[in-house]
């Protein structure tokens, strides 16, 4: 029987593998092994007690600082010597080395080093740089020795780990696959892992993407094999399948979806509730539910939304303690901290689709929310105006990132390109009222999710057995030769 190593390091692979029953096809088809990391950047809690049940669960391994800052190091070189492949990669950059935020303690010495870091990325980045030296700061980074001495004793045919290409586990899983004659398995986590994050240095064998386009930025900008990507969609998107769901709320909604990256989202809400309060001829006992994301990094604007100053807009209750307690703890430090608490707590996955199917209208920033609320069958405002404080403002996010092209023709999918049209934008949507068949908008996802309306762990499956099929056909062939 086949043996199959699976290695999760983040939170968020526990809650959307683990806990979404993804690899169930897998574990009943072949030899399974599981392993986890014991710290990471946002700590292993709410997913941890599913994958210890597990039978052939190996136990955990630590992430040291050391391979993490050098894969870190080498992950700017690549995204910059590769810049010119993917537009998103200098975007990345500049983000994060050449606008620096406001209300980061020492600015102005943060600015002076980071000045170093970039002289030393654009040397070492330089087309006239050879690849040797690149190769010598990949081997620099050591297999964590615990991870190895578990990937030695199980042996397997296959390691599977689900990434967004910038965790040292890329590397670990690719020295340790070399080295045991293994073939390794990446599983895209996220919409623009294939084109933002990062350049495989050495690519792993097989991938996973969400669909056709991401398949294309594979291709194209990480240098895959195209008979080596497969579509295979996301598991977190299985539950929107299901039949309908109460609503969370005793009331008519519409959904606004905060972002990750900094973006001036208070004066967003205080335009639509001024808009729903004046118009209530039109909007009745509407309201619109504020769902902050859970990650979301400090802005340089005024970021506190406070519940009593809107007459018509509440705080997603199921999200509400953990935006209240990191709230506070900036108020506190006095937002000295860009990062605030560096812990992500991920909301439970089931609540999506009552939070989603419900909604009248969904208004999102650019996110892969307004993916998941259109595979719902729910109308979509999309922002992507200049707000006027960051350089992360949805009118650059949709300018720079590579898997954003092409949106434009997403069904029943709206866009507000000025600040000042807002609440104009939400009113005709509401007034228009126009329905689009779910069958319709999901086909016009197709291309940036796949979805053939089979549950993912047989998508997998199917992956694998293929996999190992192309094996066993080219080791026959060697050996009939």
């Amino acid at each position: 029987m086949k043996r199959i190593l699976f290695v999760l390091q983040r939170d968020d692979h526990f809650r959307n593998y683990i806990s979404t029953s993804a690899f169930s096809e897998l574990e009943d088809f072949y030899e399974c092994f599981f392993i986890g990391a014991s710290s990471g950047d946002i700590g292993l809690i709410s997913g941890i007690k599913e994958l210890e049940k597990k039978e052939n669960f190996l136990g955990f391994y630590p992430i040291d600082k050391k391979s993490k800052k050098q894969y870190k190091n080498l992950s700017n070189i690549l995204r910059w010597k590769y810049r010119k492949k993917s537009s998103s990669f200098r975007f990345f950059h500049n983000r994060i080395f050449l606008v620096v935020p406001r209300n980061v303690r020492y600015r102005k010495l943060k600015i002076i080093i980071n000045q170093f870091k970039v002289l030393k990325i654009y040397l070492l980045g330089s087309e006239w740089i050879p690849k040797k030296i690149i190769d010598y700061l990949y081997k620099k980074i050591k297999i964590n020795g615990v991870f190895f001495r578990i990937a030695k004793e199980v042996k397997p045919d296959l390691i599977i780990y689900p990434a967004k290409s910038s965790d040292p586990e890329v590397v670990y899983v690719q020295k340790t696959a070399q080295i045991l004659g293994s073939k390794s398995l990446i599983l895209t986590d996220n919409w623009d892992n294939p084109s933002s994050k990062n350049i495989y240095w050495k690519k792993p064998n097989y991938l996973t993407v969400w669909g056709e386009q991401s398949k294309e930025h594979a291709v194209t900008i990480q240098g895959m094999d195209k008979e080596h990507v497969y579509c295979i969609g996301t598991p977190r998107y299985d539950q929107y399948n299901g039949l309908a769901v109460s609503s969370p709320f005793a009331f008519p909604y519409i959904l606004f979806c905060g972002v990750f990256l900094p973006f001036d989202e208070i004066s967003a809400l205080k335009l639509l509730d001024k808009e729903v309060s004046e118009k209530k001829s039109i909007y009745g006992d509407r309201k619109i539910v504020y769902r902050p994301h859970p990650g979301r990094i400090i802005r340089d604007c005024f970021d506190n939304f406070i519940e009593s100053d809107y007459s018509n807009i509440i705080l997603d209750p199921q999200i509400a303690e953990n935006y209240k307690k990191k709230m506070n703890f900036l108020v506190k430090n006095q937002r000295k901290n860009f990062y605030a608490i560096n812990r992500i707590d991920f909301p439970d996955l089931e609540y999506y689709p009552s939070l989603l199917k419900n909604a009248d209208l969904v208004i999102s920033g650019l996110t892969s929310m307004f993916i998941e609320s259109l595979i719902c069958g729910r109308r979509t405002l999309v922002i992507r105006y200049d707000d006027g404080f960051h350089y992360t403002s949805p009118h650059n996010c949709y300018k720079y990132f590579k898997h954003f092209e092409g949106i434009d023709d997403i069904k029943a999918l709206s866009f507000c390109d000025k600040k000042e049209d807002l609440s104009d934008c939400l009113r005709f949507m509401v007034l228009e009222d126009k329905k689009y068949p779910i069958e319709e908008i999901r086909e016009s996802l197709q291309y940036f999710i796949f979805n053939d309306n089979t549950p993912y762990p047989k998508r997998l499956k199917k992956v694998v057995k293929s996999i190992f099929r192309s094996d066993l056909e080219i080791n026959e062939t060697s050996n009939s030769v």
